[in-house]
C-alpha cells in the first residue's frame, strides 16, 4: 500500500465508509431487535495490498453477524426446533447495489487525479 498515493487510500477509505453507511441504514430497517450491538459493529479495514492491488473491507465486527448476515437453525432454550431463520445479506445486497456507484466514483476519480496531477 506504501507504493498508492494517498488520495487512492482516500479514495478507498470515502467509499468504504459510504457502503457501511448504507449497510448500517439497511440493517436498521430489516432487523426487529435494536440492542444497538449488532450496529456498532459495522466497520472498515485498513487499506492493504494484496498482488499490486489495493484494498479495503468493509464488515460487521459482532460476533453474531454473521448469523444475521446468512442465518441459522433456530434454537430455543438449548433445543433445536427443527427450523430455519433465512439470512438478511445486508452487507452482501448493500454491496452489490453499491457496485455501480463504486464505477461511478472510480471514473471521477480517476479523470480528476489525472487532470490535477499529472
Amino acid at each position: 500500500v506504501d507504493k498508492f498515493p494517498d488520495d487512492v487510500k482516500d479514495f478507498l477509505k470515502q467509499n468504504a465508509n459510504q457502503l457501511r453507511k448504507k449497510a448500517l441504514n439497511s440493517a436498521k430497517t430489516q432487523t426487529k431487535k435494536k440492542t444497538g450491538n449488532y450496529y456498532k459493529g459495522y466497520k472498515i479495514s485498513r487499506s492493504f495490498a494484496k498482488n499490486g492491488r489495493a484494498f479495503i473491507k468493509t464488515y460487521n465486527a459482532q460476533p453474531h453477524a454473521h448469523l444475521i448476515e446468512y442465518g441459522h437453525e433456530k434454537w430455543i432454550r438449548g433445543k433445536d426446533t427443527g427450523k430455519k431463520v433465512k439470512g438478511k445479506y445486508i452487507l452482501t445486497t448493500e454491496a452489490i447495489k453499491y457496485a455501480s456507484q463504486y464505477y461511478i466514483n472510480a471514473k471521477n476519480f480517476l479523470e480528476e487525479y489525472f487532470e490535477t496531477k499529472l
